[in-house]
């Protein structure tokens, strides 16, 4: 069980106690041992890339920028909340990357499956203007950018200077 203490004029420490009771052979409680680890240091750094996420979270809403993320060796991937909003989508809702190419058609199409291509296969970023649909509304451009890591590929999106 985490709590957080303050003895008197102290500082405030975050603990996590277990404690076990020993029985004698009977049932009767013995004894009990106790134990009480100090996590004040894990709980402030979670408390810290909470508050940056939220931070994130809100400049990517005021932005309209998002990001996604798929896995190259099985297409699947997540998206940020922004990147659902942009697509008129339910966050909580996985991607893949068939899903998130689904949204362009024609020339836009072939342009974002090449530049993808080209990512995964020799790392090359890109940078990219494209026309994309949503799901429930019209047609609308965006700004695609898009450099591969190491391991996954990451791709960005945000409104292009251009209205729809």
């Amino acid at each position: 069980m985490a709590t957080e203490t303050v003895a008197a004029g102290e500082r405030v420490a975050w603990v996590n106690v277990n404690m076990t009771i020993i029985r004698h052979a009977m049932g009767q409680p013995a004894r009990t041992i106790a134990t009480i680890e100090d996590i004040t240091g894990r709980k402030k750094a979670e408390q810290t890339a909470s508050y940056h996420e939220e931070l994130l979270r809100e400049t990517g809403r005021l932005a309209q920028i998002g990001g996604w993320v798929f896995d190259v060796n099985t297409g699947n991937g997540t998206w940020t909340e922004e990147v659902a909003r942009i697509h008129d989508l339910d966050s909580a809702g996985s991607t893949n990357l068939e899903w998130e190419l689904s949204f362009f058609s024609g020339e836009s199409r072939a342009r974002i499956e090449t530049a993808v291509k080209e990512a995964i296969e020799s790392g090359k970023p890109y940078d990219l203007e494209l026309e994309m649909v949503r799901s429930q509304a019209g047609g609308f451009r965006r700004v695609l950018r898009g450099r591969p890591p190491a391991e996954p590929l990451l791709a960005f999106s945000q409104p292009a200077a251009t209205p729809d």
